[in-house]
């Protein structure tokens, strides 16, 4: 399987559109806030790939299917890249349905405020609580809700819902990184211009 999602607000509000009823699936509010708190969430992120990842392989091997989830996950301020390969439909089926439903504040909690303090009582005269007035809901930070998965079989068959390989392993093992693109520009795109400079979605007949 193939994916990517850019946690990028563009310009125009196309980025991160649902491909079904053309709705945004993340608001510029919720990635704004994740951009303005990215240095909290991003490592974060990177152990919930490794974790999930991990989780499916112990996952399959007890329910006596082979594990060993294989490719490559790339990961930035920018957004998420991934190649995967999984031995089963089963084990791709459930890695998507958990990508599905991770919610930024529902999975991984608020950042931490500058004040350590919790009494407010304890603060300075004149110094304020710091409260996330900005942070999403539950439920609104599904940065994987609505991706459009690639899916592909290297056999072009399966067989009782296990992906028959009759060739070589695409990947010899799994690496989950950090990176500063997802798509290697060499820097000639900034960052902030990732969401304005995307190419145009075309069918396949044209």
């Amino acid at each position: 399987v193939l994916f990517y999602r850019y946690f990028l607000p563009s310009d125009d509000g196309r980025n991160n559109v649902d491909r079904d009823d053309d709705k945004p699936i993340l608001s510029a509010d919720t990635l704004t806030f994740f951009q303005k708190h990215k240095a909290h969430y991003l490592p974060l992120l990177l152990r919930f790939q490794s974790e999930l990842c991990r989780r499916k392989d112990q996952d399959a091997e007890r329910g006596g299917r082979k594990g060993m989830m294989k490719g490559r996950i790339l990961l930035s301020e920018e957004g998420i890249n991934g190649t995967l390969s999984c031995s089963s439909k089963i084990q791709l089926d459930e890695f998507i349905h958990a990508m599905e439903e991770f919610d930024l504040i529902g999975d991984l909690g608020l950042p931490p405020t500058t004040n350590t303090t919790t009494n407010p009582a304890d603060l300075p005269p004149g110094q304020k609580m710091e409260i996330h007035h900005d942070a999403p809901k539950k439920g609104e930070g599904r940065f994987f809700a609505g991706i459009d998965w690639k899916i592909s079989f290297l056999s072009g068959k399966e067989e009782n819902d296990v992906v028959v390989n009759r060739g070589n392993e695409l990947f010899p093992d799994l690496k989950i990184q950090m990176v500063k693109e997802i798509i290697n520009t060499g820097g000639l795109v900034p960052v902030q211009n990732v969401p304005n400079q995307s190419g145009k979605e075309i069918p396949p007949e044209e």
